[in-house]
């Protein structure tokens, strides 16, 4: 039985055609925020799960409670509260 999960954090920075950028443990969405201060990039924050998708925090909020990555539940997950 596959279960999702949350791998690491990730910026969405352009919608067509997508491009992810994503940092292992322990990197924070600040970490991220700091290689593209000066690309002029509109960044969406959230994180990639094991199957490789992009979701935002409210979604990865939901897929970290379910796998027993958090044991509360949160409207927005940050990357603090994974490790």
């Amino acid at each position: 039985m596959f279960e999702e999960k949350i791998v690491s954090v990730a910026a969405l920075w352009r919608a067509e055609p997508p491009v992810i950028v994503s940092m292992p443990a322990p990197a924070r969405h600040d970490d991220l925020r700091m290689a593209f201060m000066y690309s002029g990039q509109d960044l969406k924050m959230g994180f990639l799960t094991s199957s490789g998708c992009f979701v935002n925090r409210k979604e990865a909020a939901q897929i970290a409670l379910e796998a027993g990555q958090i044991n509360h539940e949160t409207d927005s997950l940050i990357s603090q509260e994974l490790w």
